[in-house]
Parts: C-alpha cells; sequence; structure tokens
C-alpha cells in the first residue's frame, strides 16, 4: 500500500501510513525501497518526509527491473532490450534514481541526507553519469565530490 501512495505522490496518505507503522525501508521484489521510489517520480516532498523518518538513503536496488516480454522498465521508461542486458541494469539507488530523471531537489536532499555519491550499479556507473544531461545535477553531484 505505502509504495503506491508513494508512487500516486499522495503525501497525507504516505504520512498517514508512516504514523501507522508502515516499514519505510521494506523492499519489493525488485529491492527497491519506496525513497528510491519517490525519487524516480520527483516526489521531493515524500522524499524529504521518508528521509527525515529514518529511509536508508543507500540501498541498492538488486534488478532492473526486467519483465518476461524482453523489456525493462528502469525509472519508468521501457526500452527493448535482451533479459541478459536488462539484468545488468541493477543495483541502482535512490541518488542514481533522482540524478537519472532530473530531479536536483531531491539530489540535494540526499547528498546531504549523506547518500554515498560515488557508489557504483552493476555497470560501474555512478550518479554523475545518469545526471549527464542535467547540468544542475551534475554540479550539485561534483560539489559534493563525486570522483568519477
Amino acid at each position: 500500500m505505502l509504495r503506491w501512495k508513494v508512487v500516486s505522490g499522495d503525501y497525507a496518505e504516505v504520512k498517514r501510513l508512516i504514523e501507522e507503522g508502515a516499514d519505510i525501508n521494506v523492499h519489493d521484489e525488485y529491492g527497491w525501497t519506496v525513497l528510491i521510489y519517490a525519487s524516480v517520480h520527483g516526489h521531493t516532498d515524500i522524499a524529504r518526509l521518508l528521509i527525515d523518518e529514518g529511509a536508508d538513503v543507500n540501498v541498492q536496488a538488486i534488478s532492473g527491473r526486467n519483465v518476461p516480454n524482453g523489456y525493462y522498465t528502469l525509472f519508468g521508461g521501457y526500452q527493448h532490450v535482451s533479459i541478459e542486458e536488462g539484468a545488468l541494469l541493477a543495483r541502482h539507488t535512490a541518488l542514481i534514481a533522482a540524478s537519472s530523471r532530473g530531479h536536483p531537489e531531491i539530489v540535494k536532499l540526499l547528498i546531504e541526507a549523506g547518500a554515498d555519491i560515488n557508489v557504483q550499479d552493476e555497470e560501474g556507473f555512478t550518479a554523475l553519469y545518469w545526471a549527464s544531461n542535467y547540468p544542475d545535477i551534475v554540479e550539485l553531484l561534483k560539489e559534493a565530490g563525486d570522483k568519477e
């Protein structure tokens, strides 16, 4: 339930569920936490709430979200790849998610909360690589000391 409220951006319901004891660090079948989902979808207020409530900012997803028909979803977009190629797109974090989707406010929150800016995904890429289309995020990461 919490995941879907995060994805839809329903701050009031997310807050209510947390107050009722929802586990904010629970992983789905792909290893994604609700903080990763908030970061993917650009829900800054929810990301801030989750961080304030103690969400782990350095969880790495275990999957690039393979699906049986040969497509994978990575941060909301679909691309046709072989399952083998899709399987390499793993170990993403909330910081990589926010960086790849162009959400500088969330990137800043995550950095301030201690997100590891040098963590690498399965292919060896850091958030800086994934942020390459977003100069403002690239600058935030460089200021924070990304060594890529």
